[in-house]
């Protein structure tokens, strides 16, 4: 998380291959990599505080952050464990609830809160 909000793709990738979401020999593009995972954490990434709305919550179910859509090349060459997808049905309908009660926060702050309380791994004190 901390390189995906910083925008530093070449370590968003070498982390996604040290734990085997993507492929050393055959990875994605490092920057479409990036740009993807900044479209699906904009409510941390974005000019805080953040409301979320029903459009951000529709762009993640829709086609163009999904398989095939625009980053059908970056989505093809992960390899997600079975198990994380219940993670991300997850995020979705927290999301749609979010989007529905137009919730508005500092979520980058309350990211960074998890953080130093230790609640997200890999995550330094002052982010």
């Amino acid at each position: 998380m901390r390189a995906i909000a910083d925008g530093e793709a070449d370590q968003v990738l070498d982390a996604l291959i040290r734990v085997g979401y993507a492929s050393e020999s055959d990875p994605p593009d490092a920057q479409d990599l990036l740009a993807w995972l900044r479209a699906t954490h904009e409510p941390i990434v974005a000019e805080q505080p953040y409301t979320y709305s029903p459009d951000f919550a529709e762009a993640l179910r829709g086609a163009g952050l999904a398989r095939s859509g625009r980053y059908a090349d970056v989505i093809g060459r992960l390899t997600i464990p079975a198990d994380f997808l219940a993670m991300i049905r997850v995020n979705l309908g927290v999301t749609s609830v979010l989007a529905g009660l137009g919730a508005t926060g500092d979520w980058t702050a309350m990211h960074r809160e998890y953080c130093r309380a230790g609640y997200l791994p890999n995550c330094s004190r002052d982010r």
